[in-house]
């Protein structure tokens, strides 16, 4: 009877033991982070001769898996919100007037990283250690716009809000990673996102150029490296 227990008992302690070496296996693959910087955004309240009007805020968090056998390569997910803050000068008789537009695009991103450091195919960070990468990424956003007119233009109700728009987005980014410890990384970036539609303002307008949006980046991940048990 003891005997029996006994086996029992060693077999749930591997079985616990292979669960754990499982998950210490896995986890030294991935990645958090966070980070926050400017949009630029382009569009119909842009100004056709300046690339850098009226930035907004941007917010990020990262997840991210490193593919065992070239971990140059990394599976990401980023859920981006931007802040955009357009303005436009109105197009009546007044040019004091200006069109406001207030929106906030929140999207959620898939795709991969690739860091441009051979030294980097097996996963070792350490401090000092830093690399280029170029990242693709697609996928939903909703976006939420509230614009204000002139009042010459309409005297009565002056702010129109819209419907959330829900749009398919691409983007892309490069930028630099440098690790402080075996954990911890900053990272700078730029990226760039399209949303194939004209609405990220709030104003459609008749050029047929889709919105997009500029984006400077300041970013730190942590690697949970400390559970490799091998």
């Amino acid at each position: 009877m003891r005997s029996n227990t006994k086996g029992t008992r060693m077999a749930q302690l591997k079985t616990l033991a292979l669960l754990l070496i499982s998950i210490s296996s896995f986890a030294q693959y991935n990645s958090l982070g966070f980070g926050l910087g400017s949009s630029v955004f382009r569009g119909e309240t842009s100004h056709p001769l300046k690339l850098i009007e009226e930035p907004g805020l941007n917010l990020y968090g990262l997840y991210s898996y490193w593919l065992p056998n070239d971990e140059r390569w990394q599976i990401s997910t980023k859920v981006h919100l931007d802040y955009i803050n357009g303005k436009r000068q109105s197009l009546s008789s007044d040019g004091a007037e200006t069109y406001n537009a207030h929106s906030f695009l929140l999207s959620t991103l898939f795709g991969m990283r690739f860091y441009l450091d051979n030294d980097i195919r097996d996963y070792v960070p350490e401090k000092n250690q830093g690399a280029f990468f170029v990242g693709i990424f697609a996928g939903p956003s909703l976006a939420y716009s509230k614009y204000i007119t002139p009042t010459i233009i309409d005297p009565v109700d002056d702010t129109y809000n819209l419907n959330p728009i829900l749009s398919f987005n691409m983007m892309g980014e490069v930028g630099y990673r440098l690790f402080i410890n075996e954990f911890w990384a900053y990272e700078l970036s730029l990226g760039f996102q399209s949303g194939f539609n004209d609405r990220w303002d709030g104003l459609k307008g008749g050029t047929g150029i889709p919105d997009y949006i500029f984006q400077a980046s300041f970013g730190l991940t942590y690697s949970f490296y400390q559970f490799d048990l091998r």
